[in-house]
């Protein structure tokens, strides 16, 4: 795997200077966990593809119609995975684009963006986005050099967060409107955004990891500016995922990058105050391992559809499920490797999980 660009599940080598090498400590024991939620997890048949192959964005327009992005043959050849009523097919990928794509996102069945990063950040010769109009996916070029992570907004657009390049060169976040792609904000050296959620048009977040240990890097769009969000701590957070349900309410995946490294955490923000909810320990098969180029394994987050939300850090094999109070731990059908993203269904129930082989993985 190539180390030295980062990907929207990956941070580049600044942070492994600050998270090092080290085994993150198991948390302390929680009380009794509650009831899992009504539904299972099932694993889905998806098309072979080429080892060694990964599944990293994967997106949900509904139930059935989905959207799952990644590389195969050593992240060298680009995947384009949709699902309809039948199951999981490969799209034709358009010629042209970067070969390893790492972010996926859907406004509709009809309306769906990918973003990709090639070998050489600088060289344009790759469009760095690909756009599904609901007949085929055709490249498109993002002005963005390393684009980590892409939402869609209930209009439509698309947003971008990425580097301009490396971790030295700051980084942005581009939209397109009327065809034309333009920066929304650029942030300089110093801080990777890694992360980008838009609910609306004037409700956009985008959050990463910045050098400086006691500020976190998560800023919020009201439609006219941006505005950086302070986080009430001593210690920075890098924050990893990032997941709206209104105006007044957002859940975030989050490591806060104290001494001890004390291991990722669930935060709500709700009505302008943080919630800092600490992730139960695995039930086996703990450890996170020493870190590596695609800090993925360190997991994510959807909405559940009912003010819940499910959780996977893979640290043993289950996801998790925390309902504002209590946490479940649910086992997951038998899948190799690491999970690198979870996507709900827009006003459903239904979430979906993506990952290392072409694991593809349904709640419902």
């Amino acid at each position: 795997m190539r180390p030295v660009r980062p990907s929207r599940r990956a941070v580049a080598l600044a942070s492994a200077a600050l998270l090092g090498a080290a085994v993150l400590p198991a948390l302390p024991a929680l009380p009794a966990l509650a009831a899992p939620p009504p539904g299972a997890w099932t694993a889905e048949t998806a098309p072979p593809l080429t080892a060694p192959a990964a599944l990293h964005g994967v997106a949900a327009a509904s139930p059935n119609r989905a959207f799952a992005v990644g590389g195969e043959a050593g992240e060298t050849v680009p995947v384009l995975l949709n699902r309809g009523p039948r199951g999981w097919t490969r799209a034709q990928a358009p010629a042209g684009i970067a070969p390893q794509l790492v972010d996926v996102a859907a406004g509709s069945a009809a309306n769906a963006w990918a973003v990709g990063q090639s070998a050489n950040a600088y060289d344009p010769a790759d469009a760095r986005a690909v756009h599904w109009n609901g007949r085929r996916w055709t490249a498109d070029r993002l002005p963005l050099p390393t684009p980590l992570a892409v939402s869609v907004d209930s209009a439509g657009a698309p947003w971008v967060a990425g580097v301009n390049g490396n971790e030295n060169d700051g980084s942005a976040v581009y939209t397109k409107r009327h065809g034309a792609w333009s920066k929304s904000l650029d942030v300089p050296a110093g801080t990777m955004l890694s992360a980008v959620a838009a609910r609306t048009p004037r409700d956009v977040w985008t959050g990463g990891l910045a050098q400086n240990s006691t500020s976190t890097a998560l800023y919020h769009f009201d439609g006219s500016a941006w505005t950086r969000v302070a986080w009430p701590s001593q210690w920075s957070r890098w924050v990893m995922e990032i997941a709206p349900v209104s105006a007044r309410e957002v859940w975030l995946y989050e490591m806060p990058l104290d001494p001890l490294f004390s291991g990722p955490k669930l935060a709500r923000w709700k009505n302008g105050a943080f919630t800092e909810y600490a992730i139960p320990p695995a039930g086996s098969g703990g450890g996170l391992g020493t870190l590596s180029a695609d800090p993925g394994f360190l997991g994510s987050l959807a909405p559940d559809g009912r003010g819940g939300v499910w959780v996977q850090t893979n640290r043993g094999g289950e996801f998790l499920h925390f309902d504002g109070a209590d946490w479940t731990r649910v086992a997951r059908p038998a899948s190799q490797g690491y999970l690198w993203d979870l996507a709900q269904a827009p006003h459903t129930r239904t979430v979906w999980a993506a990952g290392d082989g072409g694991a593809l993985l349904r709640f419902h």
